[in-house]
């Protein structure tokens, strides 16, 4: 797929007009979906990136297959799908390849008893793209439970296995990248996180990939000691002289030499030579850019040289435009959301906008898609959340006391209104009843009736019935006593209609 100066060769660039060609005519073919997928995931050409992200989509659905040829282990289809999402930034692709890759295994190992040596590193493969792809989206705890599965799998295997070096080696890698990605963010639960204990065992330096593997973990180990300031000149010693143990391939001796770079800027940095460590920084940046850029390259995995620069000059000068640093780490590798944080944070500290439009509310939303389902509280999700959030104007909350006064003042004078009109209908009222009692007693007085004074007014209790004589007794008419049981007032007990007391009439309740 690529020659010996890591790029792509002729046979590779034919390769890949044959599949897209075949591609164009089917869309679905299995193997030019596989194969475009591989080669961009492995050897990581600039010709048909599209069409080979356009096969890794439509890869997603093929989660079974005739299970002869590439298909006799599923999983081998999904983990150059993810390889190939991580090349470019795809996150939450890059997981739910591995998550495919992880259940098809899963399956697999359970009606086949074959090739388990091989299966098994293939799931540790498909784990390691799961746990990247949940560190960059902040799912650090989900990402953890991962790391302590792994962990039991090594505590459970047999010293004598030959897969117990690959299981370390998957360990190492994973407990380092977890301190490494959170190791800015101060969250308390990963940094009490004891690397020394992790490192139990030195691998084989001749395992393919064993060489990288300890290096990171013991570059993460120095960076943690750094950090605690426990490192001791003693201490660096012993892992610098680790380091300096030359890896059987060159590669991984120039990815180790990277390492070993990074962990002594960082100590000359803490001990205040500035300029050395920015130095050795350098060193190790140039030395990244002239590797391969295919997914075998493992500082794909880590932290970048340029990130790491940025985060130590933001420190040296708080006013320095580090967004440079940053940019040059996304343009090898797109979609760090470390990268993106740090260009967002360079911007909003010199206050300045982009030249080409864009600003730093950009840069941060660019984090917060990434991070927005994160599952982990911390303090940088607050300051990305935070300034995705349109800022309130000054003159908003003006606006919204005035708003409320207002409305508070219409109640008020709406309910005067009412008061108002319920209290000029009842004065007419009254006014209309005092009204009809003076006319009442006008016509009283015309007609002649004499208002008696109070002294001679009878008492409608004290009332006597008078005599009842001979001639009131009408044959056939009822008693006055039978009168008073049927509820008749008898004539007696009637008020004359001289009695009637038109000073004691009370007003009507309602106006007819």
């Amino acid at each position: 797929m690529y020659e010996l100066d890591g790029k792509y060769g002729y046979s590779t660039e034919k390769a890949l007009d044959v599949l897209a060609n075949v591609l164009k005519k089917q869309k679905a073919h299995p193997l030019a979906l596989f194969y475009m997928i591989t080669l961009h995931a492995y050897a990581s050409p600039t010709k048909y990136t599209n069409v080979a992200l356009q096969a890794a989509d439509e890869m997603e659905t093929m989660k079974s297959g005739p299970y002869t040829g590439l298909y006799r282990y599923p999983p081998a289809l999904h983990i150059p799908r993810a390889y190939l999402y991580f090349t470019y930034g795809r996150w939450t692709n890059m997981t739910d390849a591995g998550n495919v890759a992880l259940n098809l295994h899963d399956n697999y190992v359970t009606f086949h008893t074959n090739g388990s040596h091989s299966s098994a590193l293939f799931r540790f493969h498909a784990s390691i793209t799961v746990h990247i792809g949940l560190l960059q989206r902040a799912k650090f705890s989900q990402a953890y439970s991962i790391l302590l599965q792994l962990k039991s799998t090594v505590n459970v295997t047999d010293g004598t296995s030959p897969l117990l070096s690959a299981y370390l080696g998957a360990y190492y890698t994973m407990a380092a990248r977890q301190y490494l990605e959170t190791r800015n963010y101060n969250i308390s639960r990963y940094k009490t996180m004891d690397l020394d204990e992790v490192y139990s065992t030195p691998l084989d330096p001749t395992g393919r990939g064993n060489a990288v593997s300890e290096a990171i973990l013991l570059l993460a180990r120095g960076l943690q000691q750094i950090n605690r300031a426990t490192m001791s000149k003693a201490r660096m010693e012993v892992i610098e002289g680790r380091l300096a143990n030359k890896p059987q391939f060159d590669q991984d001796r120039t990815i180790v030499e990277i390492f070993r770079l990074q962990l002594t800027a960082h100590q000359e940095y803490g001990y205040g030579d500035y300029t050395k460590a920015f130095d050795l920084l350098r060193q190790a940046a140039e030395k990244e850019g002239s590797l391969s850029t295919h997914i075998h390259d493992t500082t794909y995995l880590y932290i970048p040289s340029w990130e790491m620069y940025g985060d130590l000059y933001s420190k040296y000068d708080t006013q320095a435009h580090t967004e440079q640093f940053y940019l040059r780490a996304l343009k090898k590798y797109p979609g760090r959301t470390a990268s993106m944080l740090g260009v967002a944070r360079s911007y909003q500290r010199t206050m300045r906008t982009i030249t080409y439009g864009e600003n730093v509310r950009v840069w941060y939303n660019k984090v917060y898609n990434v991070w927005r389902h994160s599952d982990t509280e911390f303090a940088a999700l607050t300051e990305v959340e935070h300034a995705v959030t349109p800022d309130t104007p000054w003159w908003a909350k003006y606006v919204v006391i005035g708003a409320v006064v207002g409305v508070g003042a219409i109640f008020f004078l709406v309910i005067v209104i009412v008061a108002d009109k319920r209290r000029t209908k009842t004065d007419s009222i009254i006014t209309i009843s005092k009204r009809e009692i003076q006319e009442t007693k006008a016509m009283y007085l015309a007609s002649g009736v004499e208002k008696k004074p109070l002294g001679d007014r009878p008492h409608s209790l004290e009332m006597q019935p008078r005599p009842v004589s001979a001639t009131d007794s009408i044959p056939g008419a009822p008693s006055p006593t039978t009168q008073m049981v049927q509820g008749v007032a008898p004539a007696e007990y009637v008020v004359a209609p001289q009695d009637v007391i038109l000073d004691d009439i009370v007003a009507p309740t309602d106006q007819k």
